[in-house]
C-alpha cells in the first residue's frame, strides 16, 4: 500500500507536509465491513513538517463495488457521508468518523482516509456501554427527524424491505419446513408464519415515523468517546430513512444473533437500552419507538436466526437448539409488534 497522499496528511496534521518515512500498514481490520469493502488498514508513519517531524496514524478503507449496482449504491452512499458529514452529523452525540480525504484509485476503487479510532475500539461491550450508545442514538434520531434533507435520493430506503437476504430467508424457511425436524419447534413455526405475512407487516410499519438511520448500527461499527460524550460511527453504506427504533434493534441484537451474548443478558439489557434510547427521543417519537423496535427485533433479528438455523447441519443438535432458544426469547416481540 502506498503512503497517504500529501493532501490527506496535511488535512490530518494541519500544516504543510514535505515528505514521509517509516510508513507501516497493519493487517486487515475489516472483518465486519460491508460487502463492497476490500480492506481496512491502520497506516502509521512520520511526516516531515516545517518544525521537524510529526508521527501520524490513519485508517484507510478501500472499497471497490465492481459492476454490481447494489454495491455501487452502497459505496456512493458511504462516500457521500464522509465527504459531506454535516448531512448526517445532526447532533453532537453521534457522528461519522472524520475523513481526511478520498482518492479514486487507478483500478476504479476508492480509498477513504479516516481518523484513527483504534485506541477507542472495545469488545465486548459492557451493559453501561450499550446504555451510553443507546442514549446517543436516541438523540441522533430525534435531531434527524427534525431535519429536511436537500437531496434524499442518495439515502437508503427501509433496510428491512431491502434486506439483502430476503430471498434467501424465504428459501430457508421453505427448506427448513421440508427437511429439519428442529423446525417443528413452536417458536420457529411462529417466525416462519410471521415471515409468510411479512408484506402485511411492512405495510403496518409504513405508518410509523421515519428517522435518519445509520443502518448497520452494531458494536463493531461504533466507537465510544466517553470524555467528549460522543459515539462515532463507521460503515455508513446502509444509511437512510428508517422506522424509529430500528437502529436500536440492530444495536442490542447483533451480539445476540452472533451467539456472543447470552439469552439472560439480552433480556436484561434490551430493557435498559430501550429506556436509554427513549430518553433521547421527544415524546412524539417515543410513542412509536417501541413498536418499530419490536418489529425489527422480530423480523430482522429473528429471521437472521432462522437464516442461520437453516444452514446448521442436522448433526449439530446443540447449536440448533441454541438458535431455537434464541428465537423463543424473541417470540414475545412478534405479538408486541402486532405481527401475530
Amino acid at each position: 500500500m502506498r503512503p497517504p497522499p500529501t493532501s490527506v496528511l496535511e488535512s490530518l496534521l494541519g500544516c504543510t507536509v514535505r515528505g514521509v518515512e517509516g510508513v507501516g500498514v497493519s493487517a486487515d481490520l475489516g472483518a465486519a465491513a460491508h460487502e463492497g469493502t476490500t480492506g481496512v488498514h491502520r497506516v502509521t508513519g512520520v511526516a516531515f513538517v516545517a518544525d521537524g517531524e510529526r508521527p501520524f496514524s490513519l485508517i484507510v478503507k478501500t472499497m471497490d463495488p465492481g459492476d454490481r449496482p447494489r454495491l455501487q449504491q452502497q459505496v456512493r452512499r458511504e462516500l457521500a457521508v464522509y465527504e459531506r458529514p454535516e448531512v448526517v452529523a445532526v447532533t453532537g452525540s453521534f457522528r461519522p468518523a472524520r475523513s481526511h480525504g478520498c482518492v479514486r484509485e487507478e483500478d476504479g476503487g476508492f480509498s477513504v482516509y479516516l481518523e484513527d479510532l483504534s485506541a477507542q475500539a472495545k469488545h465486548p461491550w459492557s451493559d453501561e456501554d450499550y446504555v451510553f450508545a443507546a442514549r446517543a442514538l436516541g438523540r441522533f434520531h430525534k435531531a434527524g427527524s427534525e431535519r429536511t434533507f436537500p437531496d434524499p435520493d442518495w439515502l437508503g430506503s427501509s433496510a428491512i424491505r431491502g434486506f439483502a437476504h430476503v430471498r434467501e430467508i424465504t428459501e430457508s424457511v421453505a427448506l427448513a419446513r421440508r427437511t429439519k425436524v428442529v423446525f417443528r419447534e413452536s417458536a420457529v413455526q411462529l417466525f416462519c408464519s410471521a415471515w409468510d405475512r411479512a408484506d402485511a407487516a411492512f405495510a403496518g410499519l409504513d405508518s410509523l415515523p421515519r428517522v435518519l438511520s445509520h443502518g448497520d448500527c452494531h458494536c463493531l461499527n461504533l466507537f465510544l468517546l466517553r470524555e467528549s460524550g460522543e459515539v462515532v460511527a463507521v460503515d455508513w453504506a446502509y444509511t437512510g430513512l428508517e422506522v424509529v427504533g430500528a437502529d436500536l434493534s440492530a444495536l442490542v441484537t447483533a451480539e445476540f444473533v452472533w451467539r456472543a451474548m447470552s439469552i439472560d443478558r439480552f433480556r436484561a439489557l434490551e430493557k435498559q437500552a430501550f429506556d436509554a434510547y427513549q430518553s433521547g427521543l421527544d415524546r412524539d417519537l417515543g410513542a412509536f419507538a417501541r413498536r418499530g423496535y419490536a418489529a425489527f427485533l422480530a423480523l430482522d433479528a429473528g429471521m437472521r436466526i432462522v437464516f442461520a438455523l437453516s444452514r446448521i447441519p442436522d448433526a449439530e443438535r446443540e447449536a440448533a437448539a441454541d438458535h431455537v432458544a434464541r428465537l423463543e426469547a424473541l417470540a414475545p416481540y412478534l405479538a408486541e409488534a402486532e405481527l401475530i
